[in-house]
């Protein structure tokens, strides 16, 4: 049996029972030592005065213990105990055969108590032991009586009671070493969940920061964006005027010797002129439409190009396409053939895309065959058409079929020396799937290349049958019902048909004419468009009947018409470039003849070419022509013509002074002034009035579709606080 086993060990103790011992040991050290000077001191004072040499030396021997427990005790606690304990025995073991009287004796049951409240009650079994074994050691120490007994009892006595106090003594030890464990271990877990919040702060504060650069950066590119519109738009009000002025002049001449030669007299028009007009009037078309597009882009906020969906047939386009490479392909000695079934269905479709479409895989079959043919077929699969264009040109890698068709690329086969943009593929893969379709490519290198396209047509026109309105049930379908326009500008009904992709629209000038069209198309709504100024009892009120009568959706919205310039401008009407002749003959076709027009523009080649297009239209008696804004005043007030096409963009004095001078006159009541303008003038300018758009319908609209609705408008209104946030700077 191992009696060490009892005691207590230093790799025992873990860093809480060390701190413990530190201070227990620490406690009795300087209680000890002050014990020992109340015995000390008498003694030291007595006469003889002064210790012995012996004396001198026990007092050294207790000095030197003080000093090796206090040295040892941050590190060996119970080493230190044990040394102090089993010192003092000996010390006081010594001292009590030199001190009188037995006080010696006195002072042994000392270690026995440090023993037992130090080290446990073990320990001072052991101590209590051997401080018994001194006292019969030195039995002659007692002089006038054998005290051996009564020590031998105070020792176990104390020893006994050292027992008790130091077993509740571990107790309350275990007790604080716990404490102090659980503290330690609180204190660590805080340190580092300290640690760890000190890094979520920090992290914290990089993610703020992060935020705050981000905002900015975003504030940034917001007011980047801002001057790129702003950027984008006055370029295409530069621009527009430089570009579609001399583009509207080529198109509107070519029109007229395209469709009316016998306007020039005496002029011999052979077949060959007469086939290189055609080809020129169709190539300026074709131009006209995609300046057009570039410049909307221009003035847009859309991220793609509008779609003007109208029933056509496939075969239609393609062969106006061929037509237009025809010569291309005969100049590098190629022969095409074309292939298309009969019966074909016509189908909604936009014709400027699709044709841009074919000339653009056209163009690229006959840049990359040398030699050989091309071959375009037509295939009605199923609810989808299918063209396919081959040739037997370089042919493309495997590999590269995919990446051609990404903007700026083309495959690396020497085809690039060839020229072109790379460009075409993907905007002609764009506009096939801006209609449903897709598009994709077969080629073996060497043995020419197939681009095929397919266009879907679900969407086809039906041809609307005047029914009875008691039959008015049959148009199950909402989506092949048409859609009423109310405006009195025709150009309005074509802006909605661009806008509304493969929906019907009818044009009517006003609610009567609409009245007429319900009870023969049954469409599917009524859209009034009206200047946003106007109250809504008085447009209610206008559309009342209707209402009643049809129980219709009708929707009152403000898009910029030209038919309500007159009441922001001054201007009765606006023509925007290019100017066709048709647009010119819906402007004045409700004249009263005869009637004179006045031209002023500054422009000569333009005025050229409307004063082509009004001679041919009955009714008009006289043009006057003048070229600067002074001019064109004189002459309106000497001639006082009926209808005036006013050019607003001239140098010195232009439309607006013009305008203004003649509208305090009294012939300006008999005046209807055009504002001609290459520019969307009279959209930005009535884009001013903060439109707006409410729906009605008599009987009211079911709860699902009020929520549709309101889910489908979300996606396309957002709030702007750009105008807010600037006018607080300012502020």
């Amino acid at each position: 049996m191992d009696l060490w086993q009892w005691l207590p060990k230093e790799s025992e103790l873990d860093e809480a029972g060390m701190t413990v011992f530190r201070h227990q040991l620490l406690i009795f050290l300087i209680a000890s030592s002050f014990l020992g000077a109340l015995f000390l001191i008498p003694w030291a004072v007595s006469t003889p005065p002064g210790p012995t040499s012996e004396e001198f030396l026990s007092i050294l021997f207790g000095i030197i213990l003080a000093l090796i427990t206090y040295i040892l005790r941050p590190n060996l606690p119970v080493f230190t105990s044990w040394v102090y304990v089993l010192g003092s025995l000996a010390w006081f073991s010594l001292l009590s055969t030199k001190l009188p009287e037995g006080i010696g004796f006195s002072l042994l049951p000392i270690p026995v108590l440090l023993a037992g409240l130090l080290l446990g009650p073990r320990a001072g079994f052991i101590t209590g032991a051997i401080a018994s074994f001194v006292i019969f050691l030195f039995p002659h120490s007692f002089s006038e009586m054998d005290m051996t007994a009564f020590w031998i009892a105070l020792i176990i006595l104390l020893g006994v009671s050292g027992m008790i106090a130091g077993n509740s003594l571990a107790q309350v030890d275990y007790w604080e070493r716990t404490l102090v464990h659980e503290q330690s271990r609180s204190i660590s877990q805080l340190q580092e969940q300290r640690g760890e919040l000190a890094l979520v702060v920090e992290q914290l504060d990089q993610a703020t920061e992060r935020l705050a650069r981000a905002n900015t950066e975003l504030t940034t590119a917001r007011y980047l964006a801002e001057e790129g519109r702003t950027l984008k738009e006055r370029f295409a009000a530069n621009v527009s005027h430089e570009l579609r002025t001399p583009l509207n002049i080529v198109v509107g001449f070519a029109e007229i010797m395209h469709l009316s030669p016998e306007s020039y007299i005496d002029v011999l028009w052979s077949p060959d002129l007469q086939g290189d007009i055609q080809e020129l009037y169709r190539a300026s078309q074709h131009l006209q439409s995609l300046v057009n597009d570039v410049l909307d882009l221009s003035r847009i906020n859309a991220a793609q190009l509008p779609m003007f969906r109208e029933s056509r047939g496939i075969e239609e386009i393609v062969s106006e396409a061929i037509e237009t490479v025809a010569p291309l392909i005969q100049q590098r000695d190629l022969t095409y053939s074309f292939n298309a079934p009969s019966g074909l269905p016509r189908f909604l479709v936009d014709r400027t895309r699709i044709r841009q479409v074919m000339i653009n895989l056209l163009n690229n079959a006959i840049r990359y065959t040398d030699e050989g043919s091309i071959n375009v077929d037509i295939k009605l699969k199923s609810e989808e058409i299918i063209v396919s264009i081959s040739d037997t040109g370089v042919g493309i890698p495997e590999e590269e079929l995919e990446r051609i068709f990404d903007e700026f690329t083309q495959a690396e086969t020497g085809l690039n020396r060839r020229g072109g943009t790379g460009l075409g593929l993907a905007l002609s893969r764009r506009f096939v799937e801006m209609h449903g379709g897709k598009m994709w490519a077969k080629s073996e290198l060497g043995q020419g290349s197939t681009f095929y396209f397919s266009l879907p047509i679900s969407g086809r026109k039906l041809q609307h049958q005047q029914v009875p309105q008691k039959d008015k049930s049959s148009l199950v379908n909402a989506l092949d019902m048409p859609i009423i326009v109310v405006d009195p500008a025709p150009s309005m009904a074509d802006m909605f048909s661009r806008y509304l992709g493969e929906r019907v629209i009818l044009g009517a000038r006003d609610l009567e004419e609409a009245a007429q069209i319900i009870q023969e198309e049954h469409p599917q709504a009524l859209i009034i468009n009206l200047p946003p100024d106007i109250p809504e009892k008085e447009w209610l009120s206008q559309s009342s009947d209707i209402l009643k009568e049809f129980d219709i959706p009708v929707f009152r919205c403000s898009v910029p018409s030209p038919s309500w310039l007159h009441h922001v401008s001054g201007f009765d009407d606006s023509l925007t470039k290019p100017i066709s002749r048709e647009m010119v003959e819906n402007l004045i076709k409700e004249r009263i003849p005869p009637f004179s027009v006045l031209l002023v523009d500054d422009d000569p080649g333009f005025v050229r070419l409307l004063t082509r297009f009004l001679e041919k239209i009955e009714g008009v008696a006289e043009i006057y022509s003048a070229y600067n804004g002074e001019r064109g005043l004189g002459l309106a007030r000497e001639a006082k013509p009926n209808l005036i096409f006013l050019d607003i963009s001239m140098p010195n004095m232009d439309g607006f002074q013009v305008l203004e001078a003649l509208e305090n006159t009294p012939e300006r009541k008999n005046m209807h002034i055009v504002a001609v303008t290459a520019t969307a003038y009279g959209e930005k300018t009535l884009s001013q009035k903060a439109p707006y758009l409410t729906l009605t319908q008599e009987k009211g609209l079911d709860t699902t579709a009020v929520l549709q609705l309101l889910k489908n408008s979300l996606k396309w209104v957002r709030p702007d606080y750009t105008a807010r946030e600037d006018k607080s700077s300012k502020a």
